[in-house]
């Protein structure tokens, strides 16, 4: 039960300004803030919320601290980098506009017609971290822009009176702001909504209400581009620090671009759904999720990364259930359109149409195990068809409900198909022997969801009076009920009379999904609770509350009753100064008000509420498809802070220490009791390529997880990839024997694993023998993270090899070739150095010779002298 938010889905941009910080991109999604690293490309959202809208984001030049502004003033001081939430702030108004000085001393803040400047909070303790310096007044109408200058002694701000102003930071003697008069007539056509300018390059990006932005070369005033994003308003643009990168944001639309101006492509191109999402599954193996929604897309998340790489927009009618193929290779969508498409995730392309034999709309949808067999139910006839997946041929038609079908489930170990239906009933169907129904359960409301438990013995059902019923579906009785309209009650809507408390309609769950082992029933419908309740107490564990967005309507238990009027809501009655383009809420569910259809509230705010609820193969993270997105909740995998294995030698100065004196283990023991990832992610790198194996050997089993965990992302991060895989190589030999004895649902979890070559391999054995109970569950969850990223990380190498196999045979030949030349130079060089020195010793000998003659000679000379000499004597 220890899940805690981790990421959003389906919303890159809602509205708001948009910061670049290196090669990071930070963006507001509704009342969250999400940042995308355009490097690696992945998507964080931060786990904090503002209690509206954010409207406004400033981040200091160091890119620690994030100021998270709502559309109220409310604020939030955020360490970005460690993820941790600093302060709670206020500016008692609505804030258009904000930014740090060069050296973050100093924040400026337009709030209204004022600006002001505040201390920024430092690294010293401090009884308030937010203190006000300067206030400026000079603006007639509302400020919308504010810059500082490059030595942060002057602040230019512009407003809505066509002004701009420039003021000092501290007080000059006889110093007047000058003013810098604008246009003085309404512009005509297309209404500038966005602009950034970059300095150093000195390029200037405008963006228009219609979609088009245009680069400018300052001061020529030269056009660079001009290109059209979409037909509507463009609400944000920024470059980044490189004057390279060009962030474009559309809140209507819900996307989010990076474009790359100078090579003309796309960085980043990511759009979210326009309507509610209506469904979500997961793949078999958990590492993609799909959204349905109302705008008639299907979307292919990757849960790694958090991007959509895939979408499909075949439907022409809202999407209403998904389900995948039990191989992972398609995913079957139901729409009412009155048809039923299955995608290849292989080519993505729509390979299987099925309809009915008259037009009808489906609003339910289920797969059965094997595949072979696809069945959704209609909301017109009230029939249910049955397909098959290999032929597209209809194979039957099950009458029997007398109300729209909101819910199909096959059983997972017997071929029973379970239906339900506002007619107040459950039944159960054998699709392959042609059988009528075998069971029909009654209820006394309408059934507008269900749920097979996972070992098959148990189904579960939804009605219209926030009841839960659990059934044995061979014998068709009640095993249990569960009275949960009070604890799905909670929000008001402001159009409601009555309070929250007293307030009984639309309290009932809409989606059901049991846990992997069956243990805990998670339920969620039209409210802003999910509850998890325990399936053998049938009690309450625990309810999550999916947004704190009081933009939305139905967050408030309780309702300010001056924001009543006689003519209804206060937020519901448009005022003829009221600015469409500061409208920050995120796209409803009604087409008809989005539209602005005459009898429709187009002023009317999104209800917040859970539409559809998935649960992952694992059980490590589960979605809800809310008002707001795809909000996924995972499993706290970081390295928990146990102080009982605490004592005073266990310090990061007694590992930095172990690491000077090279004592690997130990320190890497000592990070992992300190429970600091960032110490360990150390210590791991630090070991050297040839004592990999032995610490790797020498670390205890308990820490196992934790370990693998740490290689694994930092196998996502750091570009040292053959000697973390060493790492993953090591640890699973060695620790061989203690997976092992963590067995049990090792068959399941082995093939879900297959793949992803040696390492993946590696793994997939080790998780097989990883058991579910226990530990084994969070360890086959690591294991199978660990194997996402070594599948990564393949498939990236290999499209690189096989981009440049030519080139790679050329580096391979021309070394090859070099090779074979420093040969040939080298026995050509051996064969001239033998010939010199058979010349040179040629050289010797005749020299040896001459001088010989040379000597005898000169002997016989000298013997012919002295005989002559001795003549001369005797005579």
């Amino acid at each position: 039960m220890n899940y805690k938010f981790a990421n959003l889905l389906g919303a890159p941009y809602r509205g708001g300004n948009i910061l670049f910080h290196g090669n990071e991109l930070l963006s507001p999604v509704g009342n969250r803030v999400s940042q995308v690293n355009l490097a690696h490309s992945t998507s964080q959202t931060l786990p904090f919320e503002n209690l509206n809208q954010v409207r406004t984001l400033c981040l200091s030049p160091d890119g620690q601290l994030l100021l998270s502004i709502d559309e109220q003033g409310r604020a939030l001081l955020i360490a970005r980098t460690r993820r941790v939430l600093l302060h709670h702030f206020s500016f008692k108004g609505p804030v258009t506009a904000a930014a740090f000085s060069p050296d973050g001393k100093c924040v400026a803040v337009a709030v209204g017609k004022l600006l002001q400047v505040w201390h920024s909070p430092g690294f010293d303790k401090q009884l308030s971290p937010m203190q006000l310096l300067r206030t400026y007044g000079t603006s007639h109408d509302t400020i919308t822009a504010i810059d500082w200058s490059a030595d942060g002694q002057f602040i230019a701000a512009a407003s809505k009176d066509l002004t701009a102003r420039v003021y000092s930071l501290n007080p000059i003697p006889g110093w007047t702001p000058p003013t810098l008069a604008g246009h003085k007539d309404a512009l005509r056509g297309a209404r500038l909504s966005a602009a950034d300018y970059h300095r150093p390059s000195g390029v200037l990006v405008v963006g228009f209400s219609n979609g088009l932005f245009e680069l400018y070369q300052l001061p020529e005033f030269q056009v660079l581009q001009t290109l059209s994003v979409s037909h509507e308003r463009i609400s944000t643009a920024a470059f980044n620090a490189g004057g390279d990168w060009l962030a474009l944001g559309c809140a209507k639309l819900g996307q989010l671009l990076v474009w790359e101006w100078r090579s003309e492509g796309y960085v980043l191109r990511q759009q979210g759904h326009y309507f509610d999402v209506s469904c979500a599954c997961y793949s078999p193996d958990g590492a993609i999720i799909a959204t349905g929604a109302d705008d008639s897309k299907v979307k292919l998340y990757q849960l790694s990364s958090g991007f959509c790489y895939v979408t499909f927009s075949e439907h022409s009618a809202p999407v209403s259930a998904l389900a995948f193929l039990p191989t992972g290779a398609a995913v079957v969508s139901a729409s009412l359109d009155g048809t039923v498409r299955a995608f290849d995730l292989l080519r993505y392309r729509n390979f299987r149409t099925f309809m009915a034999p008259s037009a009808v709309q489906f609003i339910s949808l289920a797969v059965e195990n094997s595949g072979e067999v696809v069945a959704a139910g209609s909301q017109d006839d009230f029939q249910i068809y049955v397909w098959s997946v290999k032929t597209g041929r209809l194979l039957d038609v099950l009458a029997g409900h007398e109300g729209p079908v909101s819910g199909l489930a096959f059983c997972p170990t017997q071929p029973l198909l379970a239906s339900c239906s506002w007619d107040k009933t459950v039944r159960t169907w054998d699709v392959y022997d042609n059988k009528s129904q075998l069971e029909v359960l009654q209820h006394s409301h309408d059934v507008l969801a269900l749920a097979w438990r996972p070992d098959g013995k148990q189904l579960a059902s939804a009605t219209l009076d926030g009841q839960i019923y659990f059934w044995n579906a061979q014998d068709g009785v009640i095993e249990g009920v569960i009275e949960g309209r009070r604890d799905i009650r909670g929000g008001r809507l402001a159009s409601d009379r009555r309070s929250a408390g007293n307030l009984s309609s639309g309290a009932a769950f809409t989606s059901l999904t049991f846990s992997a082992d069956g243990s805990m029933l998670f339920a969620g419908g039209r409210s802003k609770y999910v509850c998890v309740y325990d399936v053998a107490e049938k009690v309450l564990l625990r309810r999550f509350q999916v947004t704190h967005n009081r933009s939305l309507d139905g967050v408030l238990d309780q309702l300010n009753s001056k924001h009543m009027t006689d003519a209804g809501p206060l937020q519901l009655i448009q005022h003829e100064d009221a600015d469409s383009d500061d409208e920050l809420l995120p796209a409803g569910g009604d087409p008809a008000a989005a539209a602005d259809v005459p009898g429709t509230a187009s002023r009317k705010r999104a209800v917040a509420r859970t539409r559809a609820l998935a649960l992952s193969p694992t059980g490590a993270t589960w979605a809800a498809a809310t008002t707001e997105g795809l909000l996924l909740y995972a499993l706290d995998a970081g390295l928990n802070f146990d102080p009982t294995d605490l004592t005073e030698a266990l310090t990061p100065q007694a590992f930095h220490a172990a690491l000077a004196g090279r004592a690997y283990v130990r320190a890497l023991l000592i990070a992992l009791r300190l429970g600091d990832p960032v110490l360990l992610k150390h210590g791991l790198m630090s070991v050297p390529p040839q004592q990999v194996t032995t610490a790797a050997a020498q670390l205890p089993a308990l820490f196992l997880q934790a370990v693998l965990s740490c290689v694994a992302e930092c196998l996502d991060e750091s570009p040292h990839m053959e000697y973390l895989l060493s790492w993953v190589k090591a640890l699973l030999v060695a620790h061989g024997p203690a997976l092992a004895a963590a067995a049990g649902g090792g068959t399941a979890l082995r093939a879900a694993l297959a793949g992803g070559g040696d390492a993946g391999a590696a793994a997939g054995a080790a998780a097989g023998r990883a058991g579910a109970a226990g530990g084994g569950a969070n360890l086959a969850a690591t294991l199978r993270a660990l194997r996402q990223v070594v599948t990564r990380l393949h498939k990236d190498l290999s499209s690189t090899a096989e981009g440049n196999v030519y080139l790679l045979d050329y580096i391979v030949s021309a070394g090859q070739l070099q090779q074979q030349q420093r040969r040939q130079a080298a026995e050509q060089q051996q064969q001239q150095q033998d010939e010199d020195g058979g010349a040179a010793a040629m050289l010797v000998d005749a020299a040896a010779a001459v001088g010989g003659q040379a000597k005898t000679a000169a002997a016989k000379k000298a013997g012919k002298k002295q005989r002559k000499q001795q003549k001369q004597v005797l005579q």
